[in-house]
């Protein structure tokens, strides 16, 4: 199945206005695996480390905001994610990372947080 198009027109009075959008395919989670102290941040010290897979949908441009969230008692917590990764840029909000992929377009992937 292909990208899906969507339109939005807005008219007011005799004037009109619409806009196009392809969304892509919904890539594959594979897996995403936490390991109690597993992996070192971006300041060299241990800390624990979550792995995922992805697999790429190819000759689409693809961008990834990836987070977590932790709920105790019924309350969730955004939790803060760096990597080690040069593709991977901290969110504004601080509560995700974003990567393009570019580096791995159509290929599974594996990125530690």
């Amino acid at each position: 199945m292909g990208e899906q198009e969507y339109e939005i027109q807005v008219t007011s009075g005799d004037k009109s206005v619409s806009a196009k959008a392809k969304i892509p395919n919904a890539s594959k989670l594979i897996s995403a695996i936490y390991k109690e102290d597993g992996g070192l941040n971006t300041a060299g010290d241990e800390v624990s480390a979550t792995d995922i897979i992805i697999d790429d949908n190819s000759n689409e441009v693809n961008y990834y905001r990836i987070g977590a969230t932790k709920s105790i008692n019924e309350t969730s917590i955004d939790l803060y994610l760096d990597s080690n990764n040069a593709f991977a840029i901290e969110s504004a909000c601080y509560s995700g990372l974003l990567i393009k992929d570019e580096q791995f377009n159509g290929e599974e992937f594996k990125l530690r947080l």
